[in-house]
């Protein structure tokens, strides 16, 4: 999307291809008309509670050293994010 909130066709076909699948729902709020909102349907829901559930079983069977290198890079990370988001 850009600064105007446009959809390039990417995203258009993207947006297209979810809801063909169930995923979302274009709503048309009534205070814009011109405006188009994308709301999560309960399969995109239920997707994502599977895909949450997969991790949180794989995560508790990794070893903790794993773990803790794992921690250390997303902190590593989120800092460098930080920094690139201010320079």
């Amino acid at each position: 999307m850009d600064h105007r909130g446009v959809e390039s066709d990417h995203e258009e076909a993207e947006t297209d291809g979810e809801e063909g699948q169930g995923l979302v729902l274009r709503e048309h709020p009534a205070s814009d008309g011109r405006s188009v909102e994308l709301v999560a349907t309960a399969l995109a829901e239920e997707s994502l509670a599977r895909v949450q559930a997969f991790w949180v079983q794989r995560l508790r069977s990794a070893p903790t050293a794993v773990l803790a290198d794992g921690a250390r890079t997303a902190s590593a990370l989120a800092a460098l994010a930080s920094a690139l988001r201010q320079a």
